[in-house]
Protein backbone atom coordinates (compact mmCIF):
# COMPACT_ATOMS: atom_id res chain seq x y z
CA UNK A 1 0.00 0.00 0.00
CA UNK A 2 1.06 3.63 -0.79
CA UNK A 3 -0.12 6.47 1.28
CA UNK A 4 0.63 10.54 0.32
CA UNK A 5 0.16 13.20 2.31
CA UNK A 6 -0.17 16.67 1.00
CA UNK A 7 0.03 19.49 3.44
CA UNK A 8 -1.74 22.23 2.16
CA UNK A 9 -0.50 25.18 3.85
CA UNK A 10 -0.34 29.14 3.17
CA UNK A 11 3.80 28.58 4.79
CA UNK A 12 6.26 27.33 2.36
CA UNK A 13 7.79 25.23 2.83
CA UNK A 14 4.41 23.67 3.85
CA UNK A 15 3.74 22.96 7.45
CA UNK A 16 1.68 19.97 8.51
CA UNK A 17 -0.70 19.69 11.52
CA UNK A 18 -0.04 18.09 14.66
CA UNK A 19 -2.70 15.36 13.90
CA UNK A 20 -1.05 14.57 10.87
CA UNK A 21 2.24 14.29 12.74
CA UNK A 22 0.07 11.43 14.76
CA UNK A 23 -1.59 9.95 11.40
CA UNK A 24 2.61 9.12 9.93
CA UNK A 25 3.45 8.09 13.47
CA UNK A 26 0.71 5.39 12.93
CA UNK A 27 1.30 3.95 10.02
CA UNK A 28 4.53 3.80 10.77
CA UNK A 29 3.54 1.58 14.13
CA UNK A 30 0.80 -0.18 11.66
CA UNK A 31 3.73 -1.05 9.49
CA UNK A 32 4.16 -2.29 5.99
CA UNK A 33 2.71 1.09 4.52
CA UNK A 34 5.01 2.90 1.79
CA UNK A 35 4.60 6.68 2.62
CA UNK A 36 5.61 9.88 0.92
CA UNK A 37 4.70 13.57 1.17
CA UNK A 38 4.98 16.98 0.21
CA UNK A 39 7.56 17.63 2.84
CA UNK A 40 10.14 16.01 4.86
CA UNK A 41 11.36 15.02 8.01
CA UNK A 42 12.38 18.44 8.85
CA UNK A 43 8.96 19.79 8.56
CA UNK A 44 7.04 22.14 10.75
CA UNK A 45 4.81 20.88 12.92
CA UNK A 46 1.73 23.67 13.80
CA UNK A 47 1.67 22.78 17.39
CA UNK A 48 1.05 24.24 20.95
CA UNK A 49 1.94 21.26 22.96
CA UNK A 50 3.54 21.97 26.35
CA UNK A 51 4.94 18.31 26.78
CA UNK A 52 5.26 15.20 24.41
CA UNK A 53 5.53 17.08 20.92
CA UNK A 54 5.95 14.54 18.10
CA UNK A 55 8.62 13.90 15.81
CA UNK A 56 8.43 11.70 12.51
CA UNK A 57 11.23 9.75 10.30
CA UNK A 58 11.49 8.31 6.99
CA UNK A 59 9.37 10.32 4.67
CA UNK A 60 9.72 9.77 0.74
CA UNK A 61 9.42 13.40 -0.57
CA UNK A 62 7.12 14.19 -3.63
CA UNK A 63 6.87 17.93 -4.33
CA UNK A 64 3.28 17.38 -5.91
CA UNK A 65 0.80 15.31 -5.45
CA UNK A 66 1.45 11.62 -7.39
CA UNK A 67 -1.03 11.53 -10.29
CA UNK A 68 -0.72 7.20 -10.63
CA UNK A 69 0.84 4.68 -8.24
CA UNK A 70 -1.04 5.74 -4.81
CA UNK A 71 -4.20 3.69 -2.60
CA UNK A 72 -4.82 6.68 -0.57
CA UNK A 73 -4.11 10.31 -0.55
CA UNK A 74 -4.54 12.16 2.70
CA UNK A 75 -4.54 16.01 2.45
CA UNK A 76 -3.69 17.66 5.57
CA UNK A 77 -5.35 20.91 5.04
CA UNK A 78 -3.80 23.64 7.58
CA UNK A 79 -5.86 26.70 5.72
CA UNK A 80 -7.65 28.65 8.52
CA UNK A 81 -10.63 29.42 6.53
CA UNK A 82 -12.40 27.67 3.43
CA UNK A 83 -9.33 26.57 1.62
CA UNK A 84 -12.14 25.32 -1.38
CA UNK A 85 -12.44 28.71 -2.17
CA UNK A 86 -8.86 29.96 -2.15
CA UNK A 87 -7.33 26.70 -3.63
CA UNK A 88 -9.91 26.11 -6.58
CA UNK A 89 -7.32 24.59 -8.76
CA UNK A 90 -6.03 22.24 -6.13
CA UNK A 91 -9.39 20.97 -5.42
CA UNK A 92 -10.40 20.55 -9.12
CA UNK A 93 -7.14 18.40 -8.98
CA UNK A 94 -8.17 15.94 -5.85
CA UNK A 95 -11.71 15.76 -7.03
CA UNK A 96 -9.99 13.88 -10.80
CA UNK A 97 -7.38 11.69 -8.54
CA UNK A 98 -10.87 10.83 -6.22
CA UNK A 99 -11.63 8.63 -8.94
CA UNK A 100 -8.48 6.36 -8.86
CA UNK A 101 -7.37 6.39 -5.53
CA UNK A 102 -9.24 7.07 -1.83
CA UNK A 103 -9.01 10.82 -0.78
CA UNK A 104 -9.09 11.54 2.76
CA UNK A 105 -8.99 15.06 4.36
CA UNK A 106 -8.00 16.01 7.97
CA UNK A 107 -8.51 19.38 9.13
CA UNK A 108 -7.37 20.73 12.94
CA UNK A 109 -7.37 24.38 12.11
CA UNK A 110 -9.62 27.16 14.28
CA UNK A 111 -12.19 27.11 11.43
CA UNK A 112 -12.74 23.28 10.59
CA UNK A 113 -16.13 23.55 11.55
CA UNK A 114 -17.12 25.70 8.49
CA UNK A 115 -15.22 23.94 6.39
CA UNK A 116 -16.52 22.90 3.18
CA UNK A 117 -15.34 20.25 0.51
CA UNK A 118 -16.31 18.51 -2.42
CA UNK A 119 -18.74 15.62 -2.09
CA UNK A 120 -16.37 13.17 -4.36
CA UNK A 121 -13.82 12.82 -1.74
CA UNK A 122 -13.87 9.79 0.59
CA UNK A 123 -14.17 10.89 4.13
CA UNK A 124 -13.42 14.26 6.02
CA UNK A 125 -11.87 14.45 9.51
CA UNK A 126 -12.41 17.78 11.54
CA UNK A 127 -11.33 18.46 14.66
CA UNK A 128 -13.60 20.42 16.98
CA UNK A 129 -16.58 18.63 15.93
CA UNK A 130 -19.69 19.91 17.54
CA UNK A 131 -23.44 19.08 17.31
CA UNK A 132 -24.38 21.76 18.23
CA UNK A 133 -22.78 23.44 14.99
CA UNK A 134 -23.79 21.03 12.35
CA UNK A 135 -26.10 18.17 14.10
CA UNK A 136 -26.29 15.92 11.02
CA UNK A 137 -22.36 16.86 9.82
CA UNK A 138 -21.37 14.06 7.21
CA UNK A 139 -17.46 14.46 8.38
CA UNK A 140 -16.02 12.60 11.07
CA UNK A 141 -14.72 14.06 14.09
CA UNK A 142 -11.23 13.63 15.61
CA UNK A 143 -9.54 14.13 17.89
CA UNK A 144 -5.88 15.56 19.17
CA UNK A 145 -4.93 12.45 20.18
CA UNK A 146 -1.62 11.58 22.25
CA UNK A 147 1.78 11.06 20.77
CA UNK A 148 4.70 8.85 20.88
CA UNK A 149 6.27 10.88 22.63
CA UNK A 150 3.91 11.61 25.46
CA UNK A 151 2.70 8.22 25.90
CA UNK A 152 6.60 7.17 26.81
CA UNK A 153 7.00 10.70 28.88
CA UNK A 154 4.15 10.13 31.03
CA UNK A 155 4.91 6.27 31.20
CA UNK A 156 8.27 7.58 32.47
CA UNK A 157 6.88 9.90 34.92
CA UNK A 158 4.16 7.60 36.32
CA UNK A 159 6.95 4.88 36.74
CA UNK A 160 8.96 6.71 39.18
CA UNK A 161 6.12 6.86 41.51
CA UNK A 162 4.50 10.39 42.24
CA UNK A 163 2.52 12.00 45.37
CA UNK A 164 -0.21 14.17 44.59
CA UNK A 165 -1.38 16.90 47.09
CA UNK A 166 -4.52 15.58 48.21
CA UNK A 167 -7.95 17.23 46.99
CA UNK A 168 -5.51 19.60 44.20
CA UNK A 169 -6.48 21.22 40.78
CA UNK A 170 -4.82 23.68 39.14
CA UNK A 171 -4.65 25.13 35.37
CA UNK A 172 -1.83 27.11 33.69
CA UNK A 173 -4.06 29.16 31.38
CA UNK A 174 -2.41 31.93 29.59
CA UNK A 175 -4.01 35.49 29.13
CA UNK A 176 -5.92 35.57 25.35
CA UNK A 177 -8.41 37.48 23.95
CA UNK A 178 -9.70 34.21 21.98
CA UNK A 179 -10.18 31.80 24.51
CA UNK A 180 -14.20 33.21 25.87
CA UNK A 181 -14.86 29.48 27.31
CA UNK A 182 -11.97 30.24 29.41
CA UNK A 183 -12.97 33.63 30.39
CA UNK A 184 -15.96 32.26 31.40
CA UNK A 185 -14.82 29.28 33.58
CA UNK A 186 -13.09 31.76 35.39
CA UNK A 187 -16.11 33.54 36.51
CA UNK A 188 -18.08 30.07 37.12
CA UNK A 189 -16.24 26.61 37.28
CA UNK A 190 -12.63 27.97 39.33
CA UNK A 191 -14.61 30.82 41.19
CA UNK A 192 -16.76 28.21 42.68
CA UNK A 193 -14.02 25.27 42.98
CA UNK A 194 -11.73 27.98 44.97
CA UNK A 195 -13.98 28.06 47.48
CA UNK A 196 -13.62 23.99 48.50
CA UNK A 197 -10.34 22.82 46.88
CA UNK A 198 -6.57 23.63 46.80
CA UNK A 199 -6.83 25.51 43.27
CA UNK A 200 -3.33 26.31 42.09
CA UNK A 201 -2.30 28.14 38.58
CA UNK A 202 1.24 27.96 37.05
CA UNK A 203 2.38 29.30 34.24
CA UNK A 204 5.46 26.91 32.76
CA UNK A 205 5.91 24.79 29.76
CA UNK A 206 8.18 21.65 29.59
CA UNK A 207 9.64 19.68 32.60
CA UNK A 208 8.79 21.59 35.01
CA UNK A 209 4.68 22.31 33.41
CA UNK A 210 4.79 17.86 33.33
CA UNK A 211 6.77 17.79 36.86
CA UNK A 212 3.51 19.91 38.31
CA UNK A 213 1.07 17.96 36.52
CA UNK A 214 2.29 14.79 38.31
CA UNK A 215 1.57 16.54 41.21
CA UNK A 216 -2.07 17.24 41.35
CA UNK A 217 -4.88 15.34 41.32
CA UNK A 218 -6.98 17.46 39.02
CA UNK A 219 -6.71 19.84 36.49
CA UNK A 220 -8.85 22.37 35.00
CA UNK A 221 -8.40 21.29 30.76
CA UNK A 222 -11.31 23.20 28.70
CA UNK A 223 -11.25 25.45 26.19
CA UNK A 224 -12.59 27.18 23.08
CA UNK A 225 -14.70 30.15 21.97
CA UNK A 226 -18.49 30.85 22.00
CA UNK A 227 -20.14 31.49 18.57
CA UNK A 228 -23.41 32.96 17.10
CA UNK A 229 -25.46 30.92 14.68
CA UNK A 230 -25.03 32.32 11.21
CA UNK A 231 -27.53 34.29 10.51
CA UNK A 232 -28.53 37.77 8.04
CA UNK A 233 -26.15 40.05 10.13
CA UNK A 234 -22.65 37.93 8.94
CA UNK A 235 -24.01 38.82 5.13
CA UNK A 236 -23.47 42.39 6.17
CA UNK A 237 -20.08 42.34 7.97
CA UNK A 238 -18.55 40.17 4.91
CA UNK A 239 -18.94 36.58 5.78
CA UNK A 240 -20.99 35.70 2.73
CA UNK A 241 -19.38 32.45 1.45
CA UNK A 242 -19.61 31.04 5.16
CA UNK A 243 -23.36 32.48 5.36
CA UNK A 244 -24.12 31.31 1.79
CA UNK A 245 -22.00 27.45 2.75
CA UNK A 246 -24.45 27.07 5.63
CA UNK A 247 -27.38 29.19 6.41
CA UNK A 248 -29.91 26.86 8.18
CA UNK A 249 -27.64 24.06 9.15
CA UNK A 250 -27.05 25.07 12.54
CA UNK A 251 -28.67 23.60 15.56
CA UNK A 252 -28.11 26.28 18.39
CA UNK A 253 -28.04 29.51 19.00
CA UNK A 254 -24.60 29.89 20.45
CA UNK A 255 -22.39 27.20 20.30
CA UNK A 256 -18.92 25.86 21.74
CA UNK A 257 -16.23 25.75 18.85
CA UNK A 258 -12.24 24.99 18.87
CA UNK A 259 -12.43 23.32 21.91
CA UNK A 260 -10.32 20.33 21.82
CA UNK A 261 -7.43 21.42 23.90
CA UNK A 262 -3.55 19.54 24.49
CA UNK A 263 -4.11 20.03 27.95
CA UNK A 264 -6.70 17.55 27.89
CA UNK A 265 -5.09 15.10 26.45
CA UNK A 266 -1.60 16.05 28.83
CA UNK A 267 -3.78 15.68 31.66
CA UNK A 268 -5.23 12.40 30.66
CA UNK A 269 -1.62 10.93 29.68
CA UNK A 270 -0.62 12.15 33.48
CA UNK A 271 -2.94 10.66 35.03
CA UNK A 272 -4.42 13.87 36.24
CA UNK A 273 -8.18 13.81 36.64
CA UNK A 274 -9.40 15.84 33.67
CA UNK A 275 -12.03 18.87 34.58
CA UNK A 276 -13.58 19.37 30.97
CA UNK A 277 -16.78 20.53 29.51
CA UNK A 278 -19.91 17.92 29.62
CA UNK A 279 -19.47 16.48 26.18
CA UNK A 280 -23.07 15.32 25.30
CA UNK A 281 -24.81 18.27 27.26
CA UNK A 282 -22.58 20.73 24.32
CA UNK A 283 -22.63 18.30 21.69
CA UNK A 284 -18.84 18.05 21.68
CA UNK A 285 -17.98 15.12 19.35
CA UNK A 286 -15.57 12.29 18.92
CA UNK A 287 -14.87 8.87 17.73
CA UNK A 288 -15.03 7.33 21.06
CA UNK A 289 -16.23 9.64 23.97
CA UNK A 290 -15.14 9.53 27.71
CA UNK A 291 -17.92 8.31 30.11
CA UNK A 292 -18.36 11.13 32.65
CA UNK A 293 -17.78 10.77 36.03
CA UNK A 294 -15.70 7.90 35.47
CA UNK A 295 -13.07 8.83 33.00
CA UNK A 296 -13.54 12.55 33.15
CA UNK A 297 -15.08 15.40 35.92
CA UNK A 298 -17.78 17.01 33.48
CA UNK A 299 -18.98 20.71 33.78
CA UNK A 300 -21.90 23.06 33.02
CA UNK A 301 -22.08 26.57 33.30
CA UNK A 302 -25.72 26.59 33.93
CA UNK A 303 -24.89 23.77 37.12
CA UNK A 304 -21.80 24.82 38.76
CA UNK A 305 -23.25 23.90 42.42
CA UNK A 306 -24.45 20.83 41.41
CA UNK A 307 -21.24 19.41 39.99
CA UNK A 308 -19.45 20.97 42.99
CA UNK A 309 -22.16 18.81 45.03
CA UNK A 310 -21.68 15.60 43.15
CA UNK A 311 -17.80 15.62 43.16
CA UNK A 312 -18.34 15.77 46.85
CA UNK A 313 -20.28 13.15 47.50
CA UNK A 314 -17.73 11.11 44.97
CA UNK A 315 -14.38 11.90 47.52
CA UNK A 316 -16.48 11.60 50.85
CA UNK A 317 -17.50 7.86 49.73
CA UNK A 318 -14.18 7.33 48.03
CA UNK A 319 -11.09 9.58 48.60
CA UNK A 320 -8.86 8.31 46.31
CA UNK A 321 -11.62 9.31 43.61
CA UNK A 322 -9.61 11.45 41.83
CA UNK A 323 -6.81 9.21 41.29
CA UNK A 324 -9.25 6.94 40.26
CA UNK A 325 -10.73 9.14 37.52
CA UNK A 326 -6.90 9.90 36.11
CA UNK A 327 -6.37 6.46 35.98
CA UNK A 328 -9.28 5.66 34.00
CA UNK A 329 -8.22 8.96 31.78
CA UNK A 330 -5.47 7.60 30.72
CA UNK A 331 -6.19 3.97 29.80
CA UNK A 332 -8.96 5.43 27.84
CA UNK A 333 -6.90 7.89 26.08
CA UNK A 334 -4.67 5.19 24.99
CA UNK A 335 -6.78 2.55 24.02
CA UNK A 336 -8.71 5.15 22.25
CA UNK A 337 -6.24 7.45 20.60
CA UNK A 338 -3.36 6.65 20.07
CA UNK A 339 -1.38 6.86 17.28
CA UNK A 340 -2.12 3.11 15.27
CA UNK A 341 -5.53 3.30 16.52
CA UNK A 342 -5.89 6.89 14.82
CA UNK A 343 -4.29 5.72 11.75
CA UNK A 344 -6.27 3.10 11.71
CA UNK A 345 -9.69 4.83 11.84
CA UNK A 346 -8.75 7.48 9.62
CA UNK A 347 -7.44 4.96 7.10
CA UNK A 348 -9.90 2.57 7.82
CA UNK A 349 -7.35 0.15 8.03
CA UNK A 350 -8.42 -3.06 10.38
CA UNK A 351 -6.84 -3.93 13.05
Amino acid sequence: MHIHIHALSNQNPPAISYCCALLIQGIRDIGGIRLSGNFDNSVVINCNASIGRPRIVDIDIHTGVPSTGINILVVDDNIDGLSFSSHKDFWSNVQQLASNCRVIVINSTDSANIAMYPKALSRVFIAHASHSFFKDSAYNPQSYGVSTELIEESTDSLSRGISRKPRSIFHNFGRSLNQTVRQAGYLSFITSFTEHYSVSQLKGTGDVYAAHLASQEAMFVYGGNFTWRLDDYFRLVGQDVIYDAHDGTYQSDVAVVRWDSWRFWECCLFACAPIMLDFEFYGLRLPVLPVPWKEYIPVRFDTPESTLKRLADHLNDNPVYFQQVGLNARKWAIQNYSPAVRARRILDIPA
